[in-house]
């Protein structure tokens, strides 16, 4: 086999001369640019999406979570849903906003740039205006910044201006200047740290306290330029005192117990424009490793870990190159204001690198750490080169040729002599020494070369479509080490004890001592298609398969599941980053397992690209790890994976079966019959709005919490009487589940015929008609016994006893009886007079009158059921004499169910006349149809809704027994033998 040195420019054949093969590559295929740094994922906010205008100047944050803005319009607020845009038609002024800040209770406190405008607070829902700034030498002038701090619990507002402090307090204002001992005038920033107001000027630095000013400070500050523009703070710990940064007009440097240091002597900011007067000042610490600074045409940040300065502009996916404002909030994103709009920046655990940031190309397929500072990242076309912060770049065939797979460089690995091995497909095996001369070689048998690695012994191992291949000790060419196992080859692998494993397009190949093996289980389906293979725990070993992870112990292949971790999706790369995390690269992201818990990474959080391909990874000498995906290049930095804070509550609302909303802030009240509601809810985070999640659950009804995604609200119908309270909780996309917002209590009341007024008043009229029975009774008995007297004189007495016992008792009977068979046709009228009571606004007029002539009905049957009731009365008390005549049967009990009809038709119940017209009795229609209506309204009482009853009668020796029959719950054996 001939080795053969040339560089494609998508040319097959090889170049034949040296000198030819230099010229190429130094003329067109080699190049050097300087890194213009990282990509931010940035979200922008402008006219589209809800501003009333792009020319945006301050930016703070309410207790709620909520987004506020000074504008050249007004104010504008954003709570992560909806923009509301303040102006003068909500009493907010129409001026240019300059500066904004929420205070300790909340109130927003909006300054516009010239101090002859007015200051706007917004309190209570409402915006005021405080008193003018006084004229200096009869010229309005700016504000450069502001600031409040609190004595005696009284709020002290402080605006700089290049006149000095003006302060307002009291409603008054007053001056604090260089005859009060202020070191300068010209003021650029005042800001309040632990109660005092630190105050920057041209000249040095004050402090404010107790109303005394303090330069004591400037004594350490040991630079020439004692201009400061800006400053900031950071609280180390309990133990050490804070650090004081100090943005200067070229400078950067902290005072911490009382030294100053310098960090930087040029922190790369113009402060002097001659055609642009500069306004702003912006100087922000992240609390984790970066300083942004910069003003309305330049960005930087400063990273205190290595010192180094970096610009940030468009070329970083930024708007403009500029910021009037920066701001982080609650949950660590930072806020970027300017004249064309608003930035956001949610996610910095990655540095990304595309191809305006250096690489060759976009997509990243394979990648190398060469040493601490130098990488290499092989492409579809090319390689990229990544050298002490600097991108280079190497052409391989032309980007326009859509074959990639002809030159994809699909593996990378370095030998003992620091010679980078390239796998490039059908380009064959590259060769790149340290002056960056790349030499291939080719087998005539192989169509693809897809691994190249490095064993423990120094031995380059090839994998290919063809088989498994040795590069020979003299690096001239390829041995042939198997070509059955080894076929479809993606990856090679090397184990610590020199095995070596072959992840293949249908199983896993291993070759072990001379003996080489394939595992391929059938039932595995797509696990037998394999990606990757990784160290796991003693003997065991992680497979990454097409099917999701897999494990390989003992010889068996299984998937992999451990305390409810698993992967499901194609797994292409697995790697431990030396403290117990295993990093798995897949189609969608990649993931994070630390054996117990899983950390998922994809384009919503920061990662360049959605797949992840299996040579494009390393964990580097600084403990970082790169991912090459399929639209750019990730960096992990550790130290920006901070824990996800769950959104914020922010309102509860309850929309009625009327469609009137309610908020439930406060407790609400409705009627039975409007029992349905949907409820809405709304939680405020910014790290991505699109993707906040939300679980509820009733109080009152439901006893779990339900999951409902990303939807807002919940319906909820046909809820019973009684008192309810809606919780809601929320959480982002991998964050956990905040704590649960409860809403004041709804109350769902009873019927009016259950309340206690209603139950109150017909317990009174009940009692009003069982008086008036009871009385005429009395007055019956009191007759009779009279009668008695007079006939009965002598025996009157015993008799009169007798009798009184005698009336007890069917008093007693009477009164149950009336108890009984008023109760059936009550419920009847009550029934129907409910309807007209709730729903007498929604009836027409045939409604009501069909309604009014059924209580009118059972009205009126209910005082004929009133008089038999005094008819038995008179009977029992001998003043009626039982009148025995013979009566149609069928009719009888028509009269008597015309009577109750309206309690069984309120139960759906069907009530079946069997009885036929030619049934004729002989009975006294009084006792008769008093007896029919006790059995029927009986059988109605317990049957229960949608039964039946049927009345029938028999001929049995002479006599016509009469039978009620229904479905009800039926009457114990003991009891009937106690009926009669």
């Amino acid at each position: 086999m001939n080795t053969r040195s040339f560089v494609r420019e998508n040319i097959k054949a090889p170049m034949r001369n040296v000198q030819r093969l230099f010229i190429i590559f130094y003329l067109f295929l080699f190049f050097q640019i300087q890194t213009a740094g990282q990509s931010f994922p940035v979200q922008t906010y402008t006219l589209e999406t809800g501003l009333n205008t792009n020319y945006i100047n301050g930016v703070t944050q309410d207790k709620q979570g909520c987004m506020w803005f000074a504008t050249e319009y007004g104010v504008s607020v954003y709570d992560s849903h909806t923009w509301k845009n303040y102006s003068d038609r909500d009493g907010l002024p129409r001026n240019e906003y300059f500066l904004i800040k929420a205070d300790s209770n909340n109130n927003i406190i909006a300054v516009p740039y010239w101090s002859g405008s007015r200051i706007a607070i917004f309190k209570n829902n409402k915006w005021t205006l405080i008193d003018e700034l006084p004229q200096l030498n009869t010229i309005y002038k700016n504000f450069t910044s502001f600031d409040f701090i609190y004595e005696n619990n009284k709020q002290i507002l402080y605006f700089g201006t290049n006149e000095g402090v003006f302060l307002y307090k009291d409603k008054k204002w007053s001056r604090i200047s260089q005859n009060e001992g202020l070191i300068d005038d010209r003021v650029n920033t005042v800001k309040s740290f632990q109660n005092k107001l630190y105050v920057c000027t041209e000249n040095g630095l004050s402090v404010i306290h107790d109303g005394k000013v303090d330069n004591s400070l400037n004594s350490v500050i040991n630079i020439t330029s004692k201009k400061i523009k800006s400053i900031e703070f950071e609280s180390v710990n309990n133990s050490s005192a804070p650090i004081i940064w100090l943005l200067g007009n070229k400078w950067i440097g902290k005072i911490q117990n009382q030294k100053f240091n310098l960090v930087t002597p040029n922190n790369k900011m113009i402060t002097e424009f001659p055609t642009q007067k500069l306004k702003h000042i912006c100087f922000l610490y992240d609390k984790i490793d970066r300083i942004y600074y910069g003003n309305e045409v330049e960005m930087f940040y400063l990273e205190k870990s290595t010192g180094k300065v970096i610009t940030i502009n468009q070329d970083n996916k930024f708007t403009t190159s500029g910021s009037s404002a920066i701001f982080i909030d609650r949950e660590s994103n930072l806020w970027f204001t300017s004249y064309r709009g608003i930035d956001k920046v949610s996610n910095f655990c990655f540095q990304n690198f595309f191809k305006e940031n250096g690489l060759l190309e976009n997509e990243v397929a394979s990648a190398i750490e060469v040493r601490p500072g130098y990488y290499i990242f092989g492409h579809n076309h090319g390689i990229t080169i990544l050298k002490e912060g600097k991108f280079s770049t190497i052409t391989l065939t032309r980007p326009s040729d859509k074959n990639y797979s002809v030159s994809r460089i699909m593996d990378l690995c370095k030998d003992r002599m620091g010679n980078i091995w390239i796998a490039g497909s059908e380009l064959g095996v590259g060769k790149m020494g340290s002056s960056r001369e790349i030499s291939w070689m080719q087998y005539k048998t192989v169509v693809q070369i897809n691994s190249v690695i490095t064993d423990i012994h120094g031995t380059l191992w090839v994998g290919s479509d063809t088989g498994l291949f040795k590069i020979s000790e003299d690096h001239s060419n390829l041995i042939l080490i198997n070509d059955k196992e080894f076929l479809n080859i993606r990856k090679i692998f090397s184990d610590a004890d020199g095995t070596i494993y072959g992840a293949c397009v249908d199983g896993l190949a291993i070759y072990k001592k001379g003996v080489f093996t394939k595992l391929s289980v059938s039932k595995l389906q797509f696990g037998n298609s394999i990606y990757a293979v990784q160290n796991y725990i003693g003997n065991k070993k992680f497979l990454g398969t097409s099917n999701g992870l897999y494990i390989l112990e003992n010889g068996f292949i299984k998937k992999f599941r451990v305390n409810n971790f698993t992967i499901d999706k194609k797994v292409f790369f697995i790697t431990n980053d030396g403290d117990n995390n295993y990093w798995f690269g897949t189609n969608d992201g990649i993931i994070k397992w630390d054996g117990k818990t899983a950390r998922r990474f994809s384009l919503e959080d920061g990662l360049a690209g959605r797949e992840t391909n299996r040579s494009a990874y390393i964990l580097d000498s600084f403990g970082k790890v790169w991912v090459g995906t399929d639209r750019g290049l990730s960096c992990y930095l550790p130290q920006y994976d901070i824990p996800i804070k769950p959104p914020v509550i922010k309102s509860i609302e309850v929309e009625d079966s009327k469609g009137v909303i309610h908020d439930l802030a406060n407790s609400f009240e409705t009627s039975q019959s409007e029992n349905s509601f949907i409820f809405q809810f709304r939680a405020i985070s910014f790290i991505n709005e699109k993707f906040i999640h939300y679980k509820v659950k009733l109080e009152g009804l439901d006893s779990i919490w339900t999951e409902i995604g990303t939807n807002n609200y919940i319906r909820y119908t046909n809820l019973n009487p009684g008192n309810y309270k809606f919780l809601v909780r929320a959480k982002n996309l991998d964050g956990d589940w905040g704590l649960a917002s409860a809403s004041d209590t709804i109350i769902i009341l009873n019927p009016f015929y259950k309340r206690w007024w209603f139950i109150l008043i017909f317990v009174g009229v009940i009692g009003v008609i069982l008086y008036m029975i009871q009385n005429y009774i009395s007055e019956v008995k009191y007759t009779h016994k009279l009668e008695k007297e007079v006939l009965l004189r002598t025996a009157a007495l015993k008799k009169s006893e007798e009798d009184l016992l005698q009336l007890n008792a069917m008093k007693d009977k009477f009164f149950s009886i009336v108890a009984h068979d008023l109760k059936s046709p009550f419920q009847g009228l009550l029934g129907i007079s409910n309807v007209l009571a709730e729903d007498h606004g929604r009836l027409s007029d045939d409604e009501v009158k069909n309604i009014s002539f059924n209580i009118y009905k059972t009205t009126k049957n209910l005082y004929t059921l009133i008089e038999q009731l005094l008819g038995w009365a008179q009977l029992q008390t001998k003043r009626m004499e039982c009148n025995i005549e013979k009566l149609v049967l069928q009719s009888v009990v028509i009269d008597v169910f015309n009577l109750i009809s309206e309690n069984a038709e309120e139960k759906s119940i069907e009530v079946q006349n069997r009885i036929t017209n030619d049934v004729i009795v002989s009975a006294d229609v009084r006792m008769l149809d008093s007896i029919l209506t006790n059995l029927i309204s009986n059988a109605i009482k317990f049957t229960s809704k949608g039964g039946k009853i049927s009345i029938s009668s028999t001929y049995r020796n002479n006599l016509v027994e009469i039978c009620v029959n229904d479905t009800g719950v039926g009457i114990d054996k003991e009891k009937i033998d106690k009926l009669f």
